[in-house]
């Protein structure tokens, strides 16, 4: 048996030590509204990838645990088809099963993948690509 704090207020709440409110799984209405949030978006988000899957999409979707390295403000999903792609890889290096897998995959959905050895091979790549002079 423990408190009924459903009639508390969220002013109240905030006045206690954070660090306490976590111990006793304490959440203000605000925070547990923003945790519902999260849960019903990280849902969407993993039933659009599983569609997008079995739709034999490639797709790019930075994780929402932790901080995206893709620009600020980039939707959640960029879907691949008919891309570009580059790889860079120094001369004398090579593949990783991983890279090679996931470049079949891009490839299968109608994407160019190519893996330059230099920056030249890039720069060439995609102005042939993009019909650029």
């Amino acid at each position: 048996m423990g408190i009924d704090l459903r009639g508390v207020k969220d002013s109240f709440l905030e006045k206690l030590f954070p660090e306490d409110r976590k111990a006793a799984k304490i959440q203000t209405y605000s925070e547990a509204e923003l945790k519902a949030i999260y849960r019903k978006e990280k849902w969407m988000h993993d039933q659009y990838a599983q569609d997008c899957n079995r739709r034999g999409i490639p797709y790019i979707h930075p994780s929402m645990a932790r901080p995206s390295t893709i620009a600020v403000g980039h939707p959640d999903y960029t879907l691949l088809r008919r891309t570009l792609s580059i790889e860079f890889k120094v001369p004398g290096c090579r593949l990783s099963p991983e890279q090679q897998k996931r470049i079949k995959y891009l490839e299968a959905a109608q994407n160019t993948v190519v893996v330059a050895h230099s920056l030249e091979e890039a720069i060439e790549a995609t102005k042939e690509y993009f019909g650029l002079v």
